[in-house]
């Protein structure tokens, strides 16, 4: 008996470190998932609400947001019709809404964002205006886990729909890629 548990003990502790191993490149797909459906939802808000949606990527936190100035109120009349809201005089700008935000999962990190021709961010809060077009600026997340893995996420100018990067390819040389075709 005491056999059959030991040998049910070895077995259990094979997988869970086969468990271990798995793991931690699922969290990095995790993430870039998370990323690229952030990106998704900014631009279909963007068009939705025919006006500009912030993704904000925060390398410190490491949290994505996004964000958006709340709709104007629909006012219809006693037929059901949309009245067209009539614009205020300098009316004081309202506080952006938070529409989505959330913290990557643990053990991955955004590491780097580049963005703006050459520019690139380690640290603090970059924000990404989606536009009602669904045109954004162009930008690349640099995912890395603690085991050492990497991955991309690249957000292109015009079409603004993410997708992750083969391992490896560079901001720089994802610009050129792009320009070419």
């Amino acid at each position: 008996m005491m056999v059959v548990v030991l040998l049910i003990g070895i077995a259990m502790s094979v997988v869970v470190m086969r468990l271990d191993n798995i793991l931690p490149g699922q969290r990095l797909r995790s993430a870039a998932v998370t990323i690229i459906g952030a990106a998704d939802l900014a631009k279909s808000e963007a068009r939705l609400r025919q006006s500009n949606v912030t993704l904000t990527y925060d390398l410190d936190k490491q949290v994505i947001t996004i964000t958006a100035m709340p709709l104007p109120p629909v006012e219809t009349d006693e037929n059901g019709d949309t009245i067209e809201a009539q614009p205020v005089a300098a009316a004081l700008p309202e506080e952006p809404e938070t529409l989505f935000s959330e913290t990557l999962p643990e053990g991955v990190q955004m590491k780097a964002l580049y963005y703006s021709e050459s520019r690139i961010a380690y640290s603090g809060s970059v924000g990404a205006d989606f536009r009602p077009s669904g045109a954004v600026g162009e930008h690349m997340v640099l995912l890395k886990e603690n085991s050492g893995g990497t991955m991309s996420v690249y957000v292109p100018a015009l079409s603004g729909s993410a997708f992750v990067v083969d391992n490896g390819v560079t901001y720089v040389q994802m610009r050129a890629s792009r320009r070419l075709k």
